[in-house]
């Protein structure tokens, strides 16, 4: 009997040696293995601020955009022009979307993959020259109420 108590206690020892390792192993895959890069946000609504500089004249306009990726994106531009308010409200597929399609669609890129801060950039503008865009106040996914994109 006493054989077969010795296997016993063998097997036992092999057997709770083979947990441990397999665990370490495990343990150290989960702590050794980099972490899985997360999914990128999917960006339905923007709302933002652009500062267009063009020799001493500043413009700002305040852009909100829903429906990004989409048939039926619309956008809502505000801004003051020599003391005057003028608010555009268009939508893809309406008349004179094209004017505008190009702009949002460069804004748009411009913050693809955007994480914080402001963007600045510097283009040639056929009507004004030189130009810098400063993009900020930059708010992915936010709430925008369906009244914004309205008339008022």
């Amino acid at each position: 009997m006493r054989g077969k108590k010795g296997i016993s206690t063998t097997l036992i020892a092999g057997i709770i040696v083979a947990i441990i390792v397999i665990a370490a192993i495990g343990i150290s895959y989960y702590y050794l293995m980099p972490a899985p890069e997360p999914e990128p946000e999917t960006v339905s609504t923007l709302k933002f601020k652009v500062d267009l500089t063009y020799g001493e004249i500043t413009d700002t306009f305040t852009y909100y955009v829903k429906g990004i990726d989409t048939d039926s994106i619309t956008m809502r531009m505000e801004t003051t022009i020599a003391g005057e308010e003028y608010v555009i409200i268009i939508g893809k597929g309406q008349a004179g979307w094209a004017d505008y399609e190009g702009t949002i669609n460069g804004y748009i890129d411009r913050l693809a993959g955007w994480t914080e801060g402001d963007v600045t950039y510097t283009y040639t503008d056929p009507n004004t020259g030189e130009t810098t865009a400063k993009i900020y106040n930059i708010e992915v996914n936010p709430t925008l109420a369906d009244s914004l994109f309205e008339a008022e």
